[in-house]
């Protein structure tokens, strides 16, 4: 046998992490070629997992050892070894007690398949595309589905759904479902094993429309988990698939395990139909079974005249023959069908129910037919009473008293009833799948729109702060350049005070030295805007001081010159000089009060007869060249 696979989990939509864990061991030396497991924890997000993981360890190392060569024994220890590893583990660390897992085991072995399992998580078969199931859960559900008080498709919707009847690592021991047959798997045949992420979301018909869809194992595996996200995926989602590439065998044989309808106990043969049909005849056998058919009725009806009233009879050639049809409501009235309407199975000595009805299944699916439990009717041979399905209580009791000549029937307008209602549900079905999937996706798709919305606002209300934070940094960095100019300037008016009041303080210091002579320019000589050259008075007979501390362009700050006397004039040539100073001042205020001014100041153009010229006093200072001081006034 060769074969491929491909396996990937998902954690799903809801689930805060994944708890779900798959392993596999391919191409093995031994006696077990290839394994697959996969396993779905419980107990919490790290106590689930924890669990899980251990399982997968657990069951991988079994099988790299010395496993027991009997497929059914080292599937039972391997599962067995797994469950003591995880309970052990919970007994040495508290804080993990109560964690478990669910597990499904599938083992090659010289070109057969061996299965085992624990809890829900499933084995399906996609043969001849069509899904069957090859494990019963082990769940609260499946023992009411079994006990016939819920349906198939009522246990996925039911409150109780998770809990599970099985599962390892919560006791000691643990009781292992070991399948009792070998699987004969053909080529093209696949199997999928899953947790119930996927098959308690999505229902067997999508599962299998899906696996049907696509010929890539990985896009199909891709597939099945979106589909059990837009179903909602509010459980991790753990799937592998496995194709048959090339087998020995060309027809499956295997165990069917689904729900409905589920009447085989037993290994059976599966074949899978495509269209029904019913059986072709030609034209000269209609006719001759027409006259037959008239004949043997004429002879019924003879027979019948002469039988007490409602008496019943079931010929031997396979067929049901009667005068009127059967009701579920009165099992009593004659039955009125053609030899080609009905088939039928005579129980044979030692035969129970399950061998009867597997015969009769395996009968009317040669003709094209679609298995119907709910179909089927016990004829009983002493009482000639005819039981239907519907009748559970008198059917079930006819199930367990069956007796060698009775015989187990179906009505071919049954089957095609029924087979016409079960693809109208499953349209309907794949057409609620369907839409569900599509608001699902609509679902999905405003979410993700309001996300990004809620992003975009978001990013703006960011940037909005970020630029709220950026002028109010902008702002405080001008307060503060504003508020360290301000102490600057402060800093500068305090310290240039306090050098103008050193520096006064320093010539009012040298103004009252007793042994010099000391002048301040401004109060002594600069005489109301006339200009006169003052060198001539003290350039070559005073020290002349310029007080550089005084910024020389702050108009509300004078500069001050202080002059010494140098060591060429005596204190009373000082005075004399003053003297003449004072002379000259008011010789200069006499002239101004009649109008006369500098020659700038006058506006004079030249000197002409229009301009009276004065000659002011010759100020004399060393050599008599030196010009004197001349005002001028303008003519009336």
């Amino acid at each position: 046998m060769k074969l491929i696979h491909i396996s990937k989990t998902d954690v799903g939509l809801v689930r805060p992490a994944n708890e779900d864990s798959i392993g596999s061991i391919i191409n093995n030396t031994g006696v077990y070629s290839n394994i697959f497991i996969v396993c779905d924890g419980m107990g919490g997000h790290v106590g689930g997992a924890r669990a899980s993981q251990t399982a997968i360890r657990s069951i991988e190392e079994y099988f790299k050892n010395t496993p027991d060569p009997t497929p059914n024994i080292a599937l039972k220890e391997s599962i067995e070894f797994a469950n003591l590893q995880i309970y052990g583990d919970a007994e040495l660390n508290p804080e993990f007690k109560g964690m478990g897992t669910t597990v499904t085991v599938m083992v090659e072995s010289e070109g057969l398949l061996y299965i085992a399992h624990v809890g829900d998580s499933r084995i399906y078969i996609n043969t001849d595309k069509k899904l069957y199931r090859l494990t019963k859960d082990h769940s609260f559900v499946q023992t009411l589905v079994d006990a016939g008080q819920l349906t198939d498709a009522e246990m996925e919707t039911h409150p109780r759904k998770n809990e599970l009847t099985k599962a390892l690592g919560i006791g000691m021991e643990v009781d292992v479902e070991v399948a009792s047959q070998p699987i004969r798997a053909k080529s093209g045949d696949k199997f999928l094993l899953c947790s119930d992420g996927l098959c308690g979301l999505i229902n067997d018909s999508t599962i299998n429309t899906t696996i049907n869809a696509y010929s890539e194992l990985e896009a199909t595996v891709y597939e099945l988990i979106e589909q059990a996200k837009k179903a909602g995926g509010n459980d991790n989602i753990s799937v592998d698939l496995v194709e048959i590439i090339q087998s020995d065998f060309t027809k499956s044989k295997f165990v069917d395990q689904n729900n409905i309808p589920n009447t085989n106990t037993g290994t059976q043969e599966v074949k899978i139909p495509t269209e029904p049909t019913m059986p072709k005849m030609n034209k000269k056998l209609k006719i001759l079974l027409s006259l037959v058919g008239l004949i043997v009725f004429a002879l019924v009806g003879n027979f019948y005249i002469n039988q007490p009233k409602n008496e019943k009879v079931l010929e031997n050639n396979g067929a049901i023959k009667s005068t009127s049809t059967i009701s579920s409501g009165d099992t009593n009235e004659v039955l009125e069908n053609i030899s080609d309407s009905m088939i039928y199975v005579t129980v044979e000595s030692g035969e129970g129910y399950s061998v009867v009805s597997h015969k009769l299944t395996e009968k009317y699916e040669e003709l094209g037919y679609k298995e119907c439990a709910v179909c089927q009717k016990i004829w009983k041979k002493r009482s000639e009473e005819v039981i239907p399905y519907d009748n559970t209580e008198a059917y079930e009791k006819a199930k367990e008293e069956l007796k060698k000549g009775d015989r187990l029937f179906v009505f071919i307008k049954d089957l095609e009833k029924e087979y016409s209602d079960k693809i109208k549900v499953e349209t309907e079905s794949l057409t609620d799948v369907n839409r569900k999937a599509e608001e699902a996706r609509q679902a999905e798709k405003d979410k993700k729109a309001e996300e990004k919305r809620k992003a975009e606002e978001k990013r703006k209300a960011e940037e909005k702060r970020k630029a709220e934070e950026k002028r109010e940094a902008e702002e405080k960095r001008k307060a503060e350049e504003k508020r360290e100019a301000e102490e600057k300037r402060k800093a500068d008016e305090k310290r240039e005070a306090e050098q103008k009041k050193l520096v006064l303080a320093k010539i009012d210091s040298l103004l009252s030295s007793e042994n010099d002579f000391w002048v301040r320019d401004e109060l002594d000589w600069r005489i109301d805007h006339i200009n006169f050259d003052e060198s001539k008075f003290f350039d070559n007979n005073f020290e002349k001081i310029t007080v550089e501390n005084f910024p020389p362009n702050d108009e509300n700050i004078e500069t001050l010159y202080n002059y010494k006397l140098s060591d060429k004039l005596t204190v009373s040539k000082a005075k004399e000089i003053n003297s003449r100073i004072e002379k000259i001042k008011k010789e200069v205020k006499k002239y101004q009060d009649l109008g006369y001014k500098t020659f700038e100041e006058c506006d004079c153009e030249k000197e002409n007869s229009e301009t009276q010229k004065i000659e002011v006093i010759k100020i004399k200072q060393g050599e008599p060249k030196d010009d004197p001081l001349i005002l001028y006034k303008k003519s009336e």
